[in-house]
């Protein structure tokens, strides 16, 4: 998914699927969190709530909606290293 960077001491960007009615949020650490269902106005809301996005999403959204943790950047980026080991060692 597609996530734009937001002004926010604890969030760094935010997303959103509109068929799946996800939004996904990516927090500074680095974690990231799928939140569902979130209806679209929800998402327009907290983009257009201007600094502070965070104060609005903890406000608002984030004990209204079931969330699943995302796999960490560093898991995704090791397991295409793996992958593409894989491909190299069956010669593809």
């Amino acid at each position: 998914m597609k996530r734009t960077s937001v002004s926010s001491s604890t969030l760094e960007s935010v997303g959103y699927d509109q068929g799946a009615k996800a939004l996904e949020v990516e927090f500074r650490n680095g974690t990231i969190y799928q939140y569902h269902p979130v209806p679209l106005v929800q998402y327009k809301l907290l983009v257009e709530a201007g600094p502070p996005v965070g104060a609005y999403f903890h406000r608002h959204m984030r004990a209204l909606c079931a969330c699943e943790k995302m796999p960490s950047r560093w898991c995704l980026r090791r397991i295409l290293e793996l992958l593409r080991g894989l491909g190299e060692k069956s010669g593809q």
